[in-house]
């Protein structure tokens, strides 16, 4: 297989994969990407600044922070000053957000469970360590060509 077929591949499971969340996360009115940042949050805690969470999430910050407005909005997060410095606000999850959680989490299991079928273990960790030699490689090119992030 040649890096261009892998890359097709990747490009196929990332679109599928959005579609079948966009479809199952519909009923709880989330987002793929709104539901990334709930688990976040959920997991990690408290973000205090929303830049932070963009790097943590790998997306860039005016995506993020549409997400979070968008959050925001349906009542989902609340952006709260810190008391030590207004200039700072955290992002919390409300207690709606807190009711879906888990139901996000098992809608993201059950998708990574059916892409897993018929797959053996030790095939998923040879994957992984290839696929992040293939990133380590996209990262150096970019860093060598924009700089780093």
């Amino acid at each position: 297989m040649n890096i261009q077929a892998m890359w097709s591949l990747a490009n196929s499971i990332l679109r599928d994969s959005r579609a079948l969340l966009s479809w199952q996360l519909k009923e709880l009115d989330l987002t793929p990407s709104e539901a990334s940042i709930i688990l976040h949050l959920h997991v990690h805690g408290a973000a205090r600044i929303q830049d932070r969470l963009a790097e943590e999430l790998v997306v860039s910050k005016p995506a993020i922070s549409k997400a979070v407005d968008a959050l925001e909005a349906k009542g989902f997060v609340e952006r709260r000053h810190d008391p030590d410095n207004r200039r700072i606000r955290s992002i919390v999850l409300t207690p709606k957000a807190e009711a879906v959680a888990d139901e996000v989490k098992r809608i993201y299991s059950d998708l990574y469970a059916a892409a897993a079928q018929g797959i053996d273990p030790d095939e998923v960790q040879s994957l992984i360590r290839l696929v992040e030699r293939v990133a380590g490689n996209l990262r150096g090119y970019r860093e060598l060509h924009l700089g780093p992030n």
